[in-house]
């Protein structure tokens, strides 16, 4: 239901809700008694507390890039604390191009370990490869010397049988 809502009727929604809850509270709090005296808004801590959503709502705002409505949401939220939007925008637009330049590092530090590490495994890769082959070509030599030993040592005892006479 409230994701139908625009920003600015999203934030007067919740102006309302504040307002009922104020005099709620103010009607407990009226002659109460200690326990319901506790129950206040004050404007300090109110501020304290929203301080850190509002920023972080300015900072999601832009990176969402609703500038428009962002500066209706500034304009309301100045109205309702006690200023330092202007800080806050800055603020954000900073920790936006710090969590960008985070992110690019990031990546880029990726990027570079896979493409190490896939060429690494290639050149493994090729030098077994390589020494596979290299030694299938030393046993082939190795059998054919052998061969050609016992084919020539075969011919020898025969001409040594036919010059002989055994």
């Amino acid at each position: 239901m409230c994701l139908s809502l625009t920003l600015t009727d999203q934030i007067k929604a919740v102006r309302t809700a504040l307002d009922y809850v104020r005099s709620v509270v103010k009607g407990q709090c009226d002659g109460g008694t200690g326990e319901t005296l506790e129950l206040t808004f004050d404007h300090d801590s109110w501020r304290e507390y929203t301080s850190p959503a509002i920023k972080t709502a300015n900072i999601l705002a832009k990176i969402i890039a609703l500038d428009g409505d962002l500066s209706r949401f500034d304009d309301d939220i100045s109205s309702s604390s006690s200023g330092g939007s202007n800080r806050s925008s800055s603020a954000s637009r900073v920790v936006i191009i710090v969590v960008v330049v985070v992110v690019v590092v990031v990546v880029v530090v990726v990027v570079v370990v896979v493409v190490v590490v896939v060429v690494v495994v290639v050149v493994v890769v090729v030098v077994v490869v390589v020494i596979r082959v290299v030694v299938q070509v030393v046993v082939v030599i190795i059998v054919v010397v052998l061969v050609v030993e016992v084919v020539v040592i075969i011919i020898i005892k025969k001409i040594v049988r036919l010059v002989c006479g055994f």
